[in-house]
């Protein structure tokens, strides 16, 4: 099966999705008073935040986690297995100097980095990272993995996809959004929402009324009802 069904079905479900939030943003900001120039605003902020937050964070947990093992593997540096490339002619660890080699999808070598010694002609440590090792593993997109997998052989999961399709045709007979049900997002009432709770309110000001001509909208940390 060529690449470029998938690339395109990719590039339409991001789009979808990046519209679905977008509208989802500008509509709630409304709601609240919010402007469009300030909510990218606090969007970039987020971003570049979390970014260096998360990258740190992540960079200290793998230099943490990682180890090195004995390994004995004769190759020839200068006659590589397939699969096999050298990553960094000098590589220091524990004082001594190696070439650093990785391997992925070797049938002589296991896949992973590797510190050759040129001195003895051998694989003799093996370098394994933190995340993605035992003590860390990495997370798996297993629900794509299992779809892309099962369209390139033809063997989907069926019993799972008609699990799935029927579940939305419950939800849907029962009037609630599928969408917004599958995303854990809040149910929006077609006319307006009825709240246990009428003492905590957002957009109830007058002059917020007048401006932008918004219903008034009850939010209450207690179980909300709807009223059609």
């Amino acid at each position: 099966m060529p690449p470029w069904p998938i690339t395109i079905g990719g590039v339409v479900a991001i789009a979808a999705a990046n519209a679905g939030g977008t509208s989802q943003d500008l509509k709630t900001g409304y709601l609240v008073g919010a402007t469009p120039v300030r909510q990218q605003i606090g969007l970039i902020i987020g971003v570049l935040a979390a970014s260096f937050a998360i990258g740190g964070t992540l960079l200290l947990m793998n230099k943490g986690l990682e180890r090195y093992t004995p390994v004995v593997i004769p190759i020839q540096i200068t006659q590589l297995p397939e699969g096999v490339r050298v990553e960094a002619q000098t590589y220091t660890h524990a004082g001594k100097n190696y070439v650093l080699v990785n391997s992925l999808g070797s049938s002589e070598v296991p896949d992973g980095k590797y510190l050759y010694d040129p001195g003895t002609q051998r694989i003799e440590i093996q370098w394994i990272q933190g995340i993605g090792g035992e003590r860390a593993p990495a997370p798996q997109a297993r629900l794509m993995a299992t779809v892309i997998n099962g369209i390139l052989t033809q063997r989907l999961p069926w019993r799972l996809v008609l699990l799935g399709v029927f579940l939305v045709i419950g939800i849907e007979c029962l009037g609630v959004r599928s969408l917004s049900f599958a995303v854990g997002r809040t149910f929006r009432s077609r006319r307006r929402w009825r709240c246990l709770r009428a003492d905590c309110c957002v957009g109830s000001s007058s002059a917020v009324r007048r401006k932008r001509a918004v219903p008034r909208v009850k939010l209450a940390p207690a179980l909300c009802i709807r009223a059609d």
